[in-house]
């Protein structure tokens, strides 16, 4: 800590005799209200003191001293920020041990009131960017009305999840409950459609539908809170599964998961040696043939 003579001598700066000098002092106490600081012609005289209280380099330059220290401004920022914290921690709402939480390229749709789907909210926020910037994005963004052509990402009720989109096996099929939509169903068993996108929860139950661009996508049965797996699974008229990959721009599973998931249809009973299966290495088709080979190659798969 400096003396007091030193102290008495920054003090006595406070009154310039040269009026082109600026007045410069450490930040914390210009927050703080202190008066610790002096005049200098530039940063470079100011540079070679440090603050009294030792917080750090003096800083500035300000005009005019104010003793006051910028208090609207600061509650400003902390309120702000409070408020960005509230909206942003829906990204890891539900969050759990060793999830899945979605990708940084849709955290503006899951944060998005009206979930524009990823591209669409990054265009939103391109136009935010563009302009004068008075206010936080994402409360500009709650005010942004979903254009004619745009539709919002579906988010699915809790209370409709497991009634219309939980799934049980019964050997290598699923069985569909009975409130799963009907045009779904009918386009799987009429063998027009043969994918449903599926995710898996923290107690490792499974979800599935039909992938819609932009409109029904895996983040759309927990509204973008993380999960325990994701990815694609193909069926055939009858509901068995004959095909599975972990394709899911919104949770990129990596290997670790994939081969997790595997190891968990193989206890099942699965036919690994049977089972088509493709690995998305987040560029390309890194694997495209049967489950057995790939995962004799990746590390003993979490315990069941």
């Amino acid at each position: 800590m400096r003396s007091r003579s030193a102290l008495a001598a920054l003090r006595e700066r406070e009154n310039p005799r040269d009026q082109t000098m600026n007045y410069w002092m450490c930040l914390k106490c210009r927050e703080s209200g202190h008066h610790y600081g002096g005049w200098y012609p530039d940063a470079s005289g100011a540079g070679a003191l440090v603050c009294p209280l030792e917080h750090g380099s003096l800083w500035g330059p300000y005009a005019t001293w104010d003793p006051r220290p910028p208090i609207n401004a600061h509650l400003k920022a902390q309120a702000n920020w409070r408020r960005l914290v509230e909206k942003v921690s829906k990204i890891v709402e539900g969050s759990f041990d060793d999830c899945l939480p979605i990708q940084p390229p849709y955290y503006l749709e899951a944060l998005d009131p009206l979930h524009r789907y990823g591209p669409e909210a990054k265009l939103q926020f391109d136009a935010w960017a563009a302009g004068d910037r008075k206010e936080l994005f994402l409360d500009w963004l709650e005010k942004q009305p979903l254009p004619p052509s745009v539709k919002g990402v579906i988010q699915v009720p809790s209370d409709k999840l497991v009634a219309s989109h939980q799934i049980r096996f019964n050997g290598e099929r699923i069985v569909v409950p009975a409130r799963f939509p009907q045009d779904w169903r009918h386009a799987i068993e009429s063998g027009r459609h043969n994918e449903l996108i599926f995710v898996m929860d923290a107690a490792t139950y499974m979800y599935v539908g039909i992938k819609v661009r932009g409109r029904f996508q895996h983040s759309s049965f927990f509204g973008g809170q993380p999960v325990k797996m994701a990815g694609t699974l193909r069926v055939d008229s009858s509901w068995r599964i004959t095909r599975v990959s972990n394709a899911s721009g919104h949770y990129a599973p990596g290997p670790a998961k994939l081969a997790d998931f595997l190891s968990r249809l193989k206890d099942r009973g699965f036919n690994m040696a049977a089972l088509d299966l493709q690995y998305w290495d987040g560029r390309a088709w890194a694997y495209n043939g049967k489950a057995k080979p790939w995962l004799d190659q990746q590390p003993t798969a979490m315990a069941v």
